[in-house]
């Protein structure tokens, strides 16, 4: 299956997250327990194995920057009406497995930064990537980046 039509079926299925009880993809307890600026491959996280990964920022609609995911992943976003976006909330959008898994800052205690002064110059923050090339860093306390080495 091509990356594109894995992210065609995005918006069919993230109707339906809310209403199912089955695993998370990103398995949440596991990316709380990394210590500070540490940084592990964003598989090492997962539940479930996806293939792209993108990570809008908090009130983003779509993704900003350029990239080879950028215009498909914005295409599907434009029409989708699924009301993840809001204050407090961020979200893991994973093309091939047609899931969207929403992370609200208070209640989940994690929080999302795309760029910080503090991050080591061997990691880049990134808007969307594949799952292989994916890190993540808890970068202090109980907020996190996605991004790939250097």
């Amino acid at each position: 299956m091509s990356v594109f039509n894995a992210l065609c079926g995005l918006l069919i299925a993230a109707a339906f997250v809310g209403c199912s009880k089955s695993q998370e993809t990103v398995d949440l307890k596991k990316l709380k327990e990394l210590g500070d600026f540490q940084t592990v491959p964003l598989s090492r996280v997962l539940n479930k194995p996806v293939e792209v990964v993108c990570v809008p920022g908090i009130y983003q609609t779509e993704l900003r920057n350029d990239g080879p995911f950028r215009d498909r992943v914005n295409a599907l976003l434009e029409n989708a009406n699924f009301g993840i976006f809001g204050e407090s909330n961020w979200f893991f959008v994973f093309g091939d497995s047609v899931t969207v898994q929403k992370i609200y800052a208070h209640r989940d205690q994690l929080y999302l930064t795309t760029g910080d002064a503090g991050l080591p110059s061997t990691f880049k923050p990134v808007e969307c990537t594949t799952v292989d090339r994916a890190r993540i860093m808890k970068v202090r306390g109980s907020v996190v980046s996605l991004g790939e080495e250097r």
